[in-house]
């Protein structure tokens, strides 16, 4: 059994709590803010040795135990996830996976993609001029020391933009 469908059995059932949830949540409330907070409470539920990594302006980053692998489950508005998904495949099939932190999958507001360490290096490191040169020749943008990890002893892109 691949990655991909090991990781979508695990959580097939959990994200599409969250999905319906969200969904629920916002035509209940009538609101048009992503309810971040409240999805917090839910994931810690669903996933009890969950905590929250990182809150940007369109996305929230929870950490979650896996047997192998640190993961991550990324939630926001369903734009913002294609977004990323897109950003990914960005880099050809043969070496995404080489700069790229592996997504496994995504749904309408999850995506899950591995983890790693917080890499604590400046925009002048070697490592990362090559990462932009790298992302900049196949449409991708805002790389910077926040956006990248260590992947055993890699540097790769967690997160990405695309050129417009």
């Amino acid at each position: 059994m691949n990655d991909f469908m090991r990781h979508k059995s695990i959580y097939e059932k959990k994200v599409r709590f969250i999905d319906d949830f969200v969904d629920k949540y916002i035509r209940i409330r009538h609101s048009k803010n992503f309810p971040h907070t409240a999805i917090g409470i839910v994931i810690k539920l669903l996933f009890p040795k969950s905590y929250k990594i990182n809150k940007g302006w369109y996305k929230t980053a929870f950490y979650i135990s896996s047997r192998k692998k640190d993961l991550v489950i990324k939630i926001g508005r369903t734009k913002n996830l294609k977004q990323d998904w897109k950003a990914y495949q960005k880099f050809p099939k043969g070496i995404r996976n080489k700069y790229f932190a592996k997504i496994y999958w995504h749904s309408k507001y999850c995506l899950l993609q591995k983890w790693g360490k917080a890499a604590k290096i400046s925009n002048k490191d070697p490592r990362i001029i090559k990462l932009k040169e790298k992302a900049s020749y196949y449409g991708l943008n805002d790389i910077k020391p926040a956006n990248t990890a260590f992947f055993d002893g890699k540097l790769k892109i967690i997160d990405a933009s695309i050129k417009k």
